[in-house]
């Protein structure tokens, strides 16, 4: 995970982890 690694998809896949753990 470095500095550039902003990705659409990464953030997307965060946002999913991040919604599913308050779940």
């Amino acid at each position: 995970m470095g500095p550039k690694g902003f990705d659409p998809l990464t953030i997307g896949l965060e946002v999913q982890h991040s919604i599913q753990a308050e779940l």
